[in-house]
């Protein structure tokens, strides 16, 4: 395979470099294993059942109360930014947090927060959504009773980039 795209722009013809997402991430984790108790209106614990066509339907998910908010490890808790990729049951939806409240996640869901000042978080969501990147990943599945994406895997997970200027 190929590290240069075929269709870019003229003015650049570099190689992109290979990189493991763990090395251009601050964070890869995923979220609470324990479920909360569920309230009518609250904070938006999304799973990957809320990840549909890219986007993330905070509207549906189920709610948890602020305080159990609150007790929760940071590993479950996402910001604008963040980059979900499902990792158990369905594999490889991808979506990105757009909105700048409070959110919860379940453990069927890695986050990874991209380094800003090195490379796009938008950019890098394309990437997910290739049919390179998600047979790379299947590869790596662990084809139990229900399918697996392990978080090490996630952080070995090759992909290429351009200089941040492409």
């Amino acid at each position: 395979m190929s590290n240069i795209p075929t269709l870019r722009f003229k003015e650049f013809s570099e190689d992109w470099e290979e990189k493991t997402l763990k090395s251009i991430s601050e964070l890869i984790s995923y979220g609470l294993t324990v479920r909360p108790e569920y309230i009518k209106s609250g904070i938006p614990l999304i799973s990957a059942r809320e990840l549909k066509g890219g986007k993330i339907n905070y509207d549906m998910a189920p709610k948890i109360s602020e305080n159990s908010y609150n007790i929760l490890s940071s590993k479950a808790k996402a910001y604008k930014g963040d980059i979900f990729l499902t990792k158990t049951g369905t594999i490889g939806l991808s979506a990105y947090v757009d909105v700048d409240f409070p959110i919860a996640i379940t453990q069927n869901i890695s986050v990874i927060r991209v380094d800003e000042k090195l490379y796009n978080h938008q950019f890098i969501l394309q990437i997910f959504k290739t049919k390179r990147f998600n047979k790379h990943i299947m590869q790596k599945v662990n084809q139990s009773t229900i399918m697996d994406l392990q978080l090490q895997d996630i952080r070995k997970s090759l992909i290429y980039l351009p200089q941040k200027k492409e």
